[in-house]
Order: C-alpha cells, then structure tokens, then sequence
C-alpha cells in the first residue's frame, strides 16, 4: 500500500470514529455529578435531595431516557427540576407527557421555562397544563417554599432571559427571607444581573422596594442552557449560546448566589457531544 493511500485511509478512519463518539456514543451516556449545600456545620432540620433535569430537547423517548429515569429514580430523591429546553414545540407535549410519566406520579417536580420553549412557540398555558398532570409545577417568575419533613426550601423560578423576560423582583413578591433560598435561571448570564438586583444597585421594575431586596439572601442559582459548551475541542468551545457569559459548566462561587451549570442532557441545534458527556446534578441541601 502506497503511504499516501495509507494516509487517507487512515485518516477517514479516524473521522469515522470520531463521527460516531460525538454523534452516537457521548449523547448517549450520562453520569451523575454530587453536591451538598447549606451550612453543614449548624444544627439542622433535616436534608432535601433533589436533581436538575436541563436541556434534554425531548422530541422521542428512546433507550437512553429510559436509562437515565431509572436512574434518577433509584436516587430516591424529594423533588426534581427540569431547568427549560425541555421541549421546543408543541407537537413534543405529547412525548413529554409520555416522559414526565416514568417518573413516580407523586414525586414533587418543578420546572421553568429555557430559550427555546419561547423561539418554538410552545404554549405556555398547554405546558403548564401537561406539567400539572405529572405534579409538576411549572414557575414564571414566581416562588414556592418546598417542603420535607421538618424541612423546607424556597425556590424561585425566572422567565428565561434570552427568549423571556425574567423579573426577580416580581418573583420575590411577598417572600419573607428564608435560610434556604434557590434561584432556578436557565441562562447562566443572568446570575449577574440577578447579583446587582439583590444588592439593590439595579431594577428592572418597582414591584419591591430596594431595601426589601437586599434582605433576601440567595445563596445558590442553578442554571442550564450552554449544554458544557456541546462540542469542546483541546479546551475549546466555539459554540456557546447568547446568554452564557462565562459561565459553561460547573461551580461559579466567585458570584453571589453561588452559581451551578449543568451541562444538560440532549443536544440542540448539531446532533452531537465532544467532550461534554450529558449530566445529571444531584443536590443535598442541609437545611437549616
């Protein structure tokens, strides 16, 4: 064999096999990822497990959703979030229906709104009604105190700022601080904004005065949509979605609330992962 005939073929091997890690392989694993919050060295009232669900652009239910429900449900967790881009169209309410029941009916769920519910046309009343079939609460810019036990955790969730409008103060309407207080966005960026707001230096609107902001204490955000960066080549990642920032995945404590990214689950726009196996996070919060 001639070394440049060799060459080429070796070469279109290696794109074969690379075009089938990225396109098959990756998107078709997943791994949980660990993560206690809340103080852990004051007395508690007990403990509140749940996982974050983003970005899965459900469009079928196929082996690796099942795969990955079951192994969420032998977590044994109190609640679940779906963290938006959960669907992208209205003809996907069916299959979500389909997916949301796999998991136990009367485990509490919570969800919020991503980028592409709103570009895809999704209507919100006909989500929120599938959502609600499957115990799932869906929050716009609104919060709700979660309860376990002796243990609750206030969740606040936002409108997705790249497709939405998201109002933190809206959402904070009535709220008395509490301990345990969680900010589910969907586009990490907005982390940022949501800083400045509880410190009173910014507002979008004047549904709460200054002062009563800057005694509600956020401590943690958790957020989705940038999906690891999808393809990361040698550090890498040239396709990050409007709204990221510099936030791509994992822990951001260099911000108030501390910041968590998921990398997701699905994929969105190229059918394929390098270098950003989907995740599942799984959050311990010691209540206090």
């Amino acid at each position: 064999m001639k070394r440049r005939t060799f060459i080429q073929i070796a070469g279109l091997g290696s794109l074969t096999a690379l075009a089938g890690y990225a396109g098959w392989y990756e998107p078709n694993q997943y791994e949980f990822s660990f993560h206690r919050l809340g103080d852990q060295e004051l007395p508690t009232n007990g403990t509140i497990r749940f996982a974050q669900l983003s970005d899965i652009h459900l469009s079928e239910i196929g082996d690796f959703h099942e795969r990955f429900i079951k192994g969420i449900v032998d977590q044994r967790l109190d609640f679940l979030v779906f963290s938006g881009d959960i669907i992208e169209r209205n003809s996907q309410l069916s299959v979500l229906g389909e997916f949301l029941s796999m998991f136990p009916r009367d485990q509490q769920k919570y969800a919020i709104l991503g980028n592409w519910e709103h570009w895809g046309g999704v209507s919100v009343e006909k989500l929120a009604s599938v959502y609600e079939r499957y115990n799932c609460r869906l929050l716009i810019n609104e919060s709700i105190v979660h309860r376990t036990g002796q243990s609750h955790l206030l969740l606040t969730g936002l409108d997705d700022m790249v497709g939405g409008i998201p109002s933190l103060e809206h959402a904070l309407i009535g709220c008395e601080p509490r301990a345990n207080h969680l900010l589910l966005i969907h586009s990490p960026v907005f982390v940022e904004k949501a800083h400045e707001i509880l410190l009173g230096k910014e507002s979008s609107d004047s549904f709460v005065p200054a002062a009563d902001l800057r005694s509600i204490d956020i401590r943690y955000a958790l957020a989705g949509h940038t999906h690891g960066g999808q393809v990361n080549l040698l550090g890498m990642r040239p396709f990050l979605p409007q709204g990221s920032g510099r936030y791509v995945a994992g822990w951001y404590r260099d911000i108030k609330p501390s910041l968590y990214v998921s990398r997701g689950i699905g994929t969105s726009i190229l059918p394929v992962r390098i270098g950003s196996v989907p995740e599942i996070p799984v959050f311990e919060y010691r209540c206090t």
